[in-house]
Formats: C-alpha cells, sequence, structure tokens
C-alpha cells in the first residue's frame, strides 16, 4: 500500500468503475476537484497492488459545507478478485495511521445494503449505521414514460 499519487487518477477511475459501473468519476474530474480544493481541507487516499497491479483504493475527502473540520468522507474499495485477502483491512490501517497527523478522528462511508460483504467488513471495524438512503436508478432505454 502507498499514497496516492498524481499518476494514479486513470486506475483509480478504473477501480471505482469495476466497483460501480454508474460511477461518474473521471481523472479529469478528479484532478481538478483536487486540484481546487481548498488547502484547508484535508484530503488523499492509498492504493493497494498486489503484484504491481491495482487491488484496492481509498480516497479521502473533508467537505467545507460539512461544518466538521475533524471528519472525512471515505470512498473506495477493494476489487472482487482481491476481496478477503487482508486487502481493506491494510487500506483502513493506513488511514489509521495517517489520519490522526491531519487532525481526523471521524470517518464516514456509504455501502449500499445489496453488499453484504463490505456491509460486514465496516461493521466489524467499528463503522456504525447513521442513515439509510433510498436510491433509485432508471434506464431510460426501458422506461415507460407513457402513463
Amino acid at each position: 500500500m502507498r499514497p496516492l499519487r498524481e499518476t494514479d487518477y486513470e486506475t483509480v477511475c478504473a477501480v471505482a468503475r469495476v466497483l460501480d459501473p454508474d460511477t461518474l468519476w473521471t481523472a479529469a474530474g478528479l484532478r481538478e476537484a483536487d486540484r481546487t480544493r481548498p488547502r484547508e481541507l484535508n484530503s488523499g487516499g492509498f492504493l493497494a497492488e498486489v503484484k504491481g497491479q491495482a487491488a484496492g483504493f481509498v480516497r479521502y475527502t473533508q467537505y467545507a459545507d460539512l461544518h466538521q473540520p475533524d471528519k472525512v468522507v471515505l470512498f473506495g474499495g477493494v476489487l472482487p478478485e482481491f476481496r478477503g485477502a487482508g486487502v481493506g483491512g491494510e487500506l483502513l490501517r493506513g488511514l489509521e495511521q495517517h489520519l490522526p497527523t491531519a487532525r481526523v478522528n471521524k470517518m464516514q462511508t456509504q455501502v449500499s445494503e445489496a453488499d453484504p460483504a463490505t456491509l460486514g467488513f465496516l461493521t466489524k471495524r467499528g463503522f456504525a449505521e447513521t442513515w439509510r438512503r433510498l436510491e433509485y436508478r432508471l434506464d431510460a432505454r426501458r422506461a415507460d414514460a407513457s402513463g
């Protein structure tokens, strides 16, 4: 595991697309968000590799409108073929070691209830559900707007 670098935007987006094919992330979009984020807001992340291949990542960021200077929001995950091999735990340990130096002591993330493995992973490590959001998706190619 290592800190994310400028050259990792494409890799992060490729992994994110496997984890969520509907992701809107692009390398250019992430790069621009990082470039324009106010310096006083913490952000960064880690990339996990197995034998030179990306296995997973985690990005963390603070948002000015959250009004919680000690909290970061996490995004990321581990590719299916690397799950259960300790990659997620390694990424989380890296965060736990790094974030106190950034004056952060709260982490928030989102996970679908349709992903019981990730729910179990997070619960086992002390994350607790704080709210639920209903997500609706529409495939416009199959939608019937007639009535």
